[in-house]
C-alpha cells in the first residue's frame, strides 16, 4: 500500500496528472451545477449501453497508437457495416448469419487499409482518411430514401 501511495505522490510531483485532476474538477463541477439533470436514468442506460461498442473500438485504436499509426476509417467502416446488416435484416438473414456476414466485411475492410498503408506504402493518414470518405459516400449512395445522411 505504501508503495502506491508513494508512486501517486512521484506522479503528483512530476505534473503527470495535473490535466487529469483539471478534466475531474471541470467533470465533476458540471454534474453537480446541472442539477441532477446529467444524472438521469435516461442518460445513464444510454452510456451503459454505448461504452460496450466504444470500449470494443478504442482497444483496437489503442493498439495502432502503440504501433503508431492510427485509423481514421472507423466512422465510415461502422456505417457501411451497419447498411450490410440493415439490408440483410431486412432481406430476412438469420441473426448469427447476419453477425459472421457483417463481421467478414469489417474484416475485408480492415484488410483493404492495411493493403493500402503496407504494400501501397501510403501514410495510414492518408489510407484510411480516404477509406472512411468512400464507405461514408457508398453507405450515403445505397442508404434506403428518407434515411438521414451522415456528412463526416
Amino acid at each position: 500500500m505504501n508503495n502506491v501511495l508513494d508512486n501517486t505522490r512521484r506522479l503528483l510531483r512530476r505534473g503527470s496528472f495535473i490535466g487529469f485532476i483539471v478534466f475531474l474538477i471541470i467533470l465533476v463541477s458540471f454534474i453537480l451545477l446541472s442539477k441532477g439533470y446529467f444524472i438521469q436514468h435516461t442518460n445513464l442506460k444510454v452510456l451503459i449501453t454505448q461504452i460496450a461498442e466504444f470500449s470494443i473500438v478504442s482497444l483496437g485504436v489503442g493498439l495502432l497508437m502503440i504501433a503508431q499509426e492510427f485509423d481514421l476509417s472507423i466512422p465510415g467502416t461502422m456505417l457501411f457495416c451497419s447498411l450490410v446488416f440493415l439490408y440483410l435484416h431486412n432481406s430476412g438473414v438469420t441473426p448469427a448469419l447476419i453477425v459472421v456476414i457483417v463481421l467478414i466485411v469489417g474484416l475485408l475492410i480492415g484488410l483493404l487499409n492495411a493493403m493500402l498503408t503496407i504494400k501501397g506504402r501510403i501514410p495510414s493518414f492518408i489510407s484510411t482518411l480516404a477509406t472512411l470518405l468512400l464507405w461514408t459516400g457508398v453507405t450515403n449512395m445505397f442508404s434506403p430514401p428518407g434515411t438521414k445522411r451522415s456528412i463526416i
